[in-house]
């Protein structure tokens, strides 16, 4: 049935490219001029199809009213949707090829707007198993070595690229440029020039990836994924249930099968794993889940925690179900012992709570007392692992300073500081960071996002960095604003949700060098894409009616 099409659907193609002009959303429901006419059997003579409505003398107004119903009744004959008109009149078999091929190029239209999104779906609920699959499981345990098979999400986002082309040559609206865009080409294009005079070109080439991919993505999420309140409902118990089971996963690994599964799947290192999977003076393994480390499995619990918990509220989810899942969650986040992390959550809820009202008057339920009995519950279940006799001690030493993880934060930051001030300007893209020893074989690390940015791309590039995250944050708050005019909630509460997520991994951020970590960026930043443009079509359905009555008018 598709193969045969395929010719069709390219000539709807080219035909609806040729056109040389934009269409509007008002000829994207009715067909070209040139396929319509009043009489459309030319030889035969007599009255125009039934239920068709005739033309007034004299034109003004209401010729123009009644010309335009006619043109719509007319394509519901085209498409099939009045099937008695069309077989009484013979007006469907007088269109004939040309509204067969009216009829494909709307149908490419549709598959395009479905590629454009359907991708970016795939890497958001995707991506979290990325790094046990693809660079461990399978060429550890399959053997199956292939360096293409990792670039299946740069694959996606590319689909996503050439349909949303696709979807703007056929004459599709798509949205206008934003500064936030502008943000983003900005510092791609910085990013790109800078590639010749770096050390290493693939390092450089690795370092813009790290840096930009996200950004990319966030652009593309921000137009070609916008979601109705149902699909944000839908997409937040999905992102629920991955990292529910992600969770489960990571604490029954970290407890049953310990240090020796990963070095079973290559985790380690000369046969030993690194030193951030336990923390000091604890010989037990922090969770990492599907992830690369305890502190990026950290970030995203957290970001998912932020993300789905008013949506659920909003959407009076089944109570006991979850906040039971929101249990697991918290009980891995505190399982990853992730300082950085726990920080970023708890900035984020604060945000949200201070820079957004609650967008309708709180439901009251039942959820509170099931969140404290859930919580009681997990406490008792963890109480005979390792986790929690040693939080107290991990929590103190960290406040002390007597941890040797947080002193070695310290001095990294002090002499990194030094090492900006004598170079203002970078040392190569690429070539700072933790990822720059895949190319490189050299660490020159800071642990700090900010640091190694700067040690990277220069005070310029750092700042046209950050620029993006700013645009990103300014752009969030706007969609927040235009979703709750919309009497879009569900929207609104994604647009929160998204603006607290940023704002966790940017505290991070400040205290590890969490941005080149470019799956966990991946779920964040296109969570906000997704928001935007959901807020975007939100405003343009509240404002559709509007703009039909003035030009009726």
């Amino acid at each position: 049935m598709v193969l045969p099409a395929a010719p069709l659907l390219l000539l709807g193609l080219v035909r609806t490219v040729g056109r040389g002009r934009p269409s509007t959303r008002s000829e994207r429901g009715s067909p070209q001029p040139g396929v319509v006419g009043v009489h459309m059997r030319a030889s035969a003579p007599g009255s125009p199809p039934a239920r068709v409505p005739r033309l007034p003398p004299g034109g003004g107004s209401g010729t123009w009213r009644a010309a335009r119903r006619l043109h719509g009744r007319l394509h519901c004959d085209a498409q099939g949707m009045l099937p008695a008109t069309g077989e009484r009149h013979g007006s469907v078999r007088a269109l004939g090829d040309r509204s067969r091929v009216t009829r494909v190029a709307w149908n490419a239209r549709n598959v395009a707007g479905e590629l454009r999104r359907l991708p970016l779906l795939g890497v958001l609920l995707l991506i979290p198993f990325h790094t046990l699959i693809v660079a461990h499981v399978l060429p550890e345990r399959l053997g199956v070595r292939l360096p293409v098979l990792a670039m299946w999400k740069e694959a996606l986002l590319l689909t996503t690229f050439c349909a949303g082309t696709v979807a703007t040559l056929t004459g599709r609206p798509t949205a206008r440029s934003t500064p936030l865009d502008l943000s983003v080409l900005l510092f791609l294009a910085y990013a790109l020039l800078s590639v010749p005079f770096a050390p290493s070109s693939p390092a450089a080439l690795y370092g813009v990836r790290n840096y930009g991919e996200a950004f990319v993505a966030l652009a593309l999420a921000a137009r070609f994924l916008p979601l109705s309140e149902e699909g944000i409902w839908r997409l937040g118990w999905g992102i629920l249930c991955v990292a529910v089971a992600i969770s489960v996963w990571a604490i029954f690994q970290s407890t049953y099968l310990g240090p020796a599964f990963l070095l079973a799947n290559g985790y380690g290192r000369d046969g030993a794993l690194s030193a951030s999977f336990f923390v000091s003076n604890f010989s037990f393994q922090r969770a990492i889940g599907t992830f690369g480390s305890p502190t990026v499995f950290g970030l995203y619990l957290a970001v998912v925690i932020l993300v789905v918990t008013d949506i659920g509220r909003m959407r009076r989810a089944r109570e006991a179900v979850w906040v039971l899942a929101l249990g697991i969650l918290v009980a891995a986040l505190l399982a990853t012992l992730s300082r950085s992390a726990v920080l970023g959550l708890l900035v984020g809820i604060g945000v949200r709570r201070w820079m957004f009202p609650q967008v309708q008057p709180r439901v009251r339920s039942e959820a509170r007392p099931l969140l404290l009995a859930t919580g009681a519950a997990l406490l008792v279940l963890a109480s005979v692992s390792s986790y929690v006799t040693a939080l107290p001690q991990y929590l103190y030493r960290t406040l002390t300073l007597q941890d040797s993880s947080a002193q070695g934060h310290i001095r990294s930051v002090a002499e990194t500081l030094e090492f900006v001030r004598h170079h203002p300007f970078g040392v190569g893209i690429g070539q700072a960071g933790p990822r720059a020893l895949i190319y490189t074989g050299k660490l020159l690390n800071a642990e700090s996002s900010v640091l190694t940015v700067a040690v990277d791309v220069g005070v310029i590039g750092s700042l046209l960095y950050w620029a993006m995250w700013a645009a990103t944050l300014v752009a969030l708050r706007r969609a927040y604003v235009i979703s709750s005019s919309a009497g879009a909630w569900t929207s609104a509460e994604l647009c929160r949700g998204a603006f607290a997520a940023v704002c966790a991994a940017a505290t991070a951020c400040i205290v590890l060098p969490l941005n080149v970590e470019v799956e966990l960026m991946l779920v964040i930043f296109l969570l906000a894409g997704a928001a935007l443009a959901s807020a975007r079509e939100a405003g343009a359905r509240v404002a559709a009616p509007t703009r039909q009555a003035s030009h009726d008018a």
